[in-house]
């Protein structure tokens, strides 16, 4: 028998109040201690999210705002539930959600979480081969293991635990050894690598940076964890893939850059593979701008896209620039722009105002240009010419943001909220002013929640 068989487990479930992960909060916590064979002792609490419980968690848990109101905060019973999970193996269905929240929710009351994680999902997957769902509703039904209550922690929680013996019965002597490996990315650091700057490998997120024997930057990576991903690369180079296979042996050292921020480490590695220019990594290709494509108008001010020489291009214009290395791919992008189903749909309106009253006309003028600079922005530029997406809030009104000039992205920096103006910009790292960069920017921006603030046309942005 192995250390790892000989561990307790703290089977835990949560319910919560609904959303996104990224700020959804527990309502109901369920906790079974179990040595693999038996359950050994259980503890269910509800908990006061502080935030409203959305209707449809309502009328799946049966938890309503009233139940929770008086109910204790999470840091009331942090004690009672750090001594559970302690040097136990933390357990769930789907453990990254489950596990994800109870380490969120301890990490704001300022105390770390840390240990070996077990997802009975996946487990079973590898025991009970061929169910059409591995739902814990479904896997249960297939076992026989009684689920009165589903959606309420304790009732999943021992459900879950069951689950755990009867994969444990099932599995090969050495398969949860094999599985607390795999699923916890425990791996043999490589000999020949070294982690820069006292730094330790961990499960913490952010930016790695692998060097070479000559100290410079070949590989610029972003990860939810930086253990799993030094697991995947060992792993890929023991199985001859050979992206991994090279990285491996040409890597010398690693910086290890903790961002809990993803979508700001994601912009901050963008903006460093253009610095550094790595060897492992494809850089987003200078603009060729010999002919540009920009935004003209009709007699009836509609917008319509126009091609021109760039330094040719008249200087008058104040229109958003899309940069092109031939006239003939400038037709194509104009030519994907116009077919696209926003734009083609549009020519029903634009016929209808050529036959509008006046006043009709200026409104459907209106929704035409609308659509039409709704549909460039979010293929090839900012919604604004000058101003700032803002990502974060704190203090006196301090913010983080990324700034715009010119319809690009130009720098993330922090500075000040007044008036709903920003105020006393600084740049933390700069952007180059480049239409791919910027595209790349639009196309996760979705990750995010923002604020976007149109600048004053007389402010300047340093």
């Amino acid at each position: 028998m192995t250390s790892v068989e000989k561990k307790l487990f703290a089977v835990v479930d949560v319910e919560t109040t609904g959303g996104r992960p990224v700020d959804t909060m527990i309502t109901e916590i369920g906790i079974v201690i179990s040595d693999g064979k038996e359950i050994l002792q259980e503890y269910q609490a509800l908990v006061n999210p502080q935030k409203k419980i959305d209707w449809y968690v309502t009328k799946l848990t049966g938890i309503t705002n009233e139940m929770v109101a008086t109910q204790p905060k999470f840091e009331d019973i942090a004690d009672t539930i750090q001594e559970l999970l302690r040097d136990k193996i933390f357990v769930a269905h789907n453990v990254d959600f489950d596990y994800g929240l109870v380490k969120r929710q301890f990490l704001e009351i300022g105390r770390p979480l840390d240990g070996k994680r077990l997802c009975t999902v996946k487990s079973a997957k590898k025991v009970f081969h061929g169910l059409g769902s591995y739902s814990l509703t479904n896997i249960t039904g297939y076992l026989n293991i009684p689920l009165v209550n589903a959606h309420r922690a304790l009732d999943d929680a021992k459900a879950t635990a069951h689950l755990l013996h009867k994969i444990l019965e099932q599995a090969e002597f050495d398969f949860l050894f094999t599985e607390i490996k795999e699923q916890n990315h425990i791996v043999e650091f490589p000999e020949h690598w070294e982690i820069k700057n006292g730094k330790v490998l961990d499960h913490s997120s952010g930016i790695v940076y692998f060097h070479n024997d000559k100290d410079e930057i070949i590989h610029i990576d972003i990860s939810k964890n930086f253990q799993k991903r030094v697991y995947e690369i060992v792993t890929g180079a023991q199985h001859n893939d050979y992206f991994y296979k090279r990285l491996l042996e040409h890597t010398r050292s690693l910086t290890l850059d903790v961002m809990e921020d993803l979508f700001k480490a994601e912009m901050k590695m963008m903006n460093d593979i253009q610095f550094h220019r790595p060897r492992y990594n494809k850089p987003f290709k200078a603009q060729n701008d010999t002919f540009s494509i920009y935004i003209k108008h009709d007699e009836k001010n509609l917008n319509y896209l126009s091609i021109s020489r760039t330094k040719s291009l008249e200087l008058e214009s104040v229109s958003p620039i899309i940069y092109s290395s031939s006239f003939r791919s400038a037709e194509k992008l104009k030519d994907k722009f116009n077919h696209s189903p926003e734009i083609a749909q549009l020519q029903v309106l634009k016929k209808q105002i050529y036959v509008d009253e006046e006043l009709l006309q200026d409104i459907h003028v209106k929704q035409y240009n609308e659509t039409f600079m709704a549909k460039l922005s979010k293929d090839f530029f900012c919604p604004v010419q000058t101003g700032y997406y803002v990502f974060n809030i704190w203090g006196d009104n301090e913010v983080e943001a990324i700034s715009i000039e010119n319809y690009y992205i130009k720098a993330w920096g922090q500075g000040r909220l007044e008036n709903n103006q920003i105020v006393d910009f600084k740049s933390e790292f700069d952007f180059e002013a480049n239409q791919k960069i910027t595209r790349k920017f639009l196309s996760i921006l979705g990750k995010t929640s923002y604020k976007l603030i149109q600048a004053d046309a007389t402010e300047s942005i340093s």
